[in-house]
């Protein structure tokens, strides 16, 4: 692991920024920013509130402790298991832009390297913060999906669970395909307190790695469950709570994850209304 930076939203950055890659911070004068509007599609935008293809959901602005965040509350969503009804929301971004913009059939099964374009993000830190209000009593979730794209069926992506109700331990699962979801067993060094609308912020970052030959790659999950002082600033105390070596899994071909994404997202479920702030998504040195 290299030194630790600070970067330009006062965020710590586990790993360095790759030479040239690719960086994307959360606008937070607008998210939406040249983003275009609802049902368009857009080769600069990056990020979106999303249920679904061709879905822009609305936020507000809000300020708290000199702290600017933002609050969703997403979309109604109906679970196949039998779950109760809840609520979902898709904070998605492109780092390479293209929201609902990607017209390669590229996927886990067939790609040249990436899903969009060669200058996303392959080996990255995806950090956000989260806090939740209303418990709706159905499925939660927490859940960075990493190294996919916008097609439900070849969404090509693995991702790392934060701690909920639903799985009280950090959960890592391959989802290729819209279905299946391959769980796997990651290397716990903690977990952290459950998901809860308790008025507490939480951070998570969720870190992916991929060997220089690209026959596996790395995982790891840090955590900040007390991650704001009393001037909005970020504390910083971020410890490493997981990781996971990725060789692929027999249900998809036994093929790791080592493409560059078309957009990584961050998906939280079974609440009334979500805040989120300070998201960033970059590429990294893995070495």
């Amino acid at each position: 692991m290299s030194t630790a930076n600070i970067g330009p939203d006062n965020v710590k950055q586990i790993y360095r920024t790759a030479l040239g890659g690719t960086e994307f911070y959360l606008n937070m004068d607008d998210p939406y920013k040249d983003g275009g509007g609802k049902g368009t599609t857009n080769v600069t935008a990056q990020f979106n509130i999303s249920f679904g293809h061709g879905s822009q959901l609305p936020f507000t602005k809000c300020s708290e402790n000199e702290l600017t965040y933002f609050n969703t509350t997403g979309s109604p969503i109906n679970y196949k298991s039998g779950s109760k009804p809840g609520r979902s929301v898709r904070l998605d971004c492109y780092p390479d832009g293209g929201k609902w913009n990607n017209h390669t059939k590229y996927s886990w099964e067939s790609n040249v390297g990436y899903l969009y374009t060669p200058k996303s993000i392959g080996s990255g830190e995806f950090t956000t913060y989260i806090r939740v209000h209303g418990d709706l009593g159905t499925h939660q979730s927490y859940a960075h999906k990493i190294g996919g794209r916008d097609e439900d069926d070849i969404r090509s992506l693995i991702e790392m669970v934060y701690p909920t109700a639903t799985h009280n331990d950090i959960q890592v699962n391959y989802n290729y395909a819209h279905f299946p979801y391959v769980s796997v067993k990651p290397r716990i060094k903690f977990n952290p307190p459950t998901l809860a609308d308790n008025g507490k912020w939480v951070g998570a970052k969720s870190i992916h790695k991929i060997a220089v030959d690209k026959n596996c790659t790395e995982w790891e999950m840090w955590v900040d469950t007390d991650p704001f002082d009393n001037d909005g600033e970020p504390k910083n105390n971020w410890k490493l709570a997981a990781t996971y070596s990725d060789y692929g899994v027999p249900g998809y071909n036994n093929i790791p994850l080592t493409w560059q994404c078309h957009k990584d997202l961050c998906r939280v479920d079974g609440f009334a209304n979500v805040d989120f702030t300070l998201i960033s998504d970059r590429a990294i040195d893995a070495t």
